[in-house]
């Protein structure tokens, strides 16, 4: 009984064509989307604003991870805007209004300014209408990423499948076999 090689190679594609679907499938149901909000915050009592913008480098800012009621972990970044207190000064990050409504401010990284974004952090939570917002966003994540990882895929099967054909065509060739056939007739 021959070994029929060809045979055995287009087993073998078949089977490393399943594995990478199976990989690809499994791989992207599990990886979750990489979720960020970010916040603008002018001043101690001032609610907070969803942006797409980047802290501006006197900012003070806030980084850590909160989880939605559905445990979904979103990364967040809290800006804190800085204020003019004066002609004379750089802008400063405002971290108290006093009893008498005076704002007090101070640079980035000094300690009442850190202990004032370390309190912000601790009591954020997400409103309903921003969880809404992160599901929604989480949704259109996913669908990128099944989009991609499928589209990745059919892109290498097509070009493994090439292959495995010119290798096939370039053997028989050389082995004096016809195309369609196993072995020389």
């Amino acid at each position: 009984m021959a070994i029929n090689v060809f045979e055995g190679a287009r087993r073998i594609a078949i089977l490393v064509s399943v594995l990478a679907v199976i990989a690809t499938i499994v791989g992207t149901a599990l990886d979750e989307p990489y979720l960020t909000a970010k916040y603008s915050i002018s001043g101690p009592g001032s609610s907070r604003e969803r942006t797409e913008e980047f802290c501006a480098s006197p900012a003070a800012s806030q980084y850590f991870t909160e989880r939605t009621s559905t445990g979904r972990a979103v990364y967040v970044t809290l800006c804190f805007k800085t204020m003019s207190f004066g002609e004379d000064t750089d802008p400063l990050v405002p971290y108290k209004v006093d009893d008498e409504g005076i704002v007090w401010g101070a640079g980035a990284y000094t300690s009442d300014v850190m202990s004032y974004t370390e309190s912000v952090e601790r009591e954020f939570s997400f409103l309903p209408s921003e969880e809404a917002w992160v599901e929604s966003e989480a949704a259109r994540l996913k669908r990128e990423q099944w989009a991609v990882s499928l589209g990745a895929l059919a892109v290498g099967l097509a070009v493994f499948w090439a292959l495995v054909w010119v290798v096939g065509w370039i053997v028989r060739g050389f082995a004096g076999i016809e195309r369609g056939k196993d072995s020389r007739q």
